[in-house]
């Protein structure tokens, strides 16, 4: 399975309720931050400014949480998450 398919196949096609988004964003960060792992919040919920609007004002439909780790802390994330209770996947291998 290619990464745009997996992309597909796992991403939602609305977004979910706001308040559900910033639990599963706070549960996350608690995992990552209790097991000293850095992490970068990025996408359109790092921008959106209050979910409903990007930057530029535009409305958008956060459907995810897109954060970035070190390649090194990969297994790391994985493990922590999954011990958390997260679902995990690995949709490419970079």
């Amino acid at each position: 399975m290619d990464v745009g398919s997996a992309r597909k196949e796992i991403h939602p096609e609305e977004a979910p309720e706001n308040e559900r988004l910033l639990a599963v964003l706070d549960e996350t960060v608690a995992a990552l931050r209790s097991a000293d792992i850095t992490f970068l919040l990025m996408g359109g919920l790092a921008t959106s400014g209050g979910l409903a609007t990007s930057v530029l004002g535009r409305s958008r439909g956060v459907t995810d949480i897109d954060l970035f780790v070190r390649d090194r802390d990969v297994v790391a994330v994985l493990t922590v998450l999954e011990d958390a209770g997260f679902e995990t996947m690995v949709v490419a291998p970079n």
